[in-house]
């Protein structure tokens, strides 16, 4: 069963085209770990992920470096699926400008397409997120460290 993905696991997606670059700032492993602190996430074992290609990490890197798509893809994950018009209505941007982010994620395969009659209809591609935060673990040598919950 794949997990869904909620507030908190977007929430380390925000940053990780930022650690994944080595952007000055940013030191040694333990930075890079305390970056995973404050999310209570669950990767699956690896023989059951998918596979990514060095290119579709970028892709996905790339994608989700914009602010709005990660808006965008977390208030996917909370509210499960949305149509283009109801995602616009969150967003203070224009129809096209949410049209164009969603073509942009999906591209990258993060979030899927269903058509249904005239309306496209936009949620979450756990299986490649998943993929995508155990090879971003796996890249930065965090494979063997689960996020404990942050206290607050």
């Amino acid at each position: 069963m794949l997990k869904r993905w909620g507030e908190q696991d977007i929430n380390i997606l925000m940053n990780i085209y930022i650690i994944d670059q080595n952007i000055p700032g940013l030191r040694g492993s333990e930075q890079r770990i305390d970056a995973y602190r404050n999310v209570n996430s669950f990767v699956e074992p690896s023989w059951s992920l998918m596979k990514l290609a060095t290119e579709d990490f970028d892709r996905i890197s790339k994608a989700l470096a914009d602010p709005q798509r990660r808006a965008i893809l977390q208030k996917l994950a909370m509210t499960g699926k949305l149509n283009c018009s109801d995602v616009g209505a969150f967003f203070d941007v224009s129809q096209p400008t949410v049209s164009h982010h969603l073509k942009e994620l999906a591209t990258a395969h993060v979030v899927e397409k269903e058509k249904q009659g005239q309306f496209c209809f936009y949620h979450v591609n756990n299986e490649v997120l998943s993929a995508y935060v155990f090879e971003l673990q796996r890249r930065l040598g965090l494979n063997a460290v689960l996020a404990a919950p942050h206290a607050r």
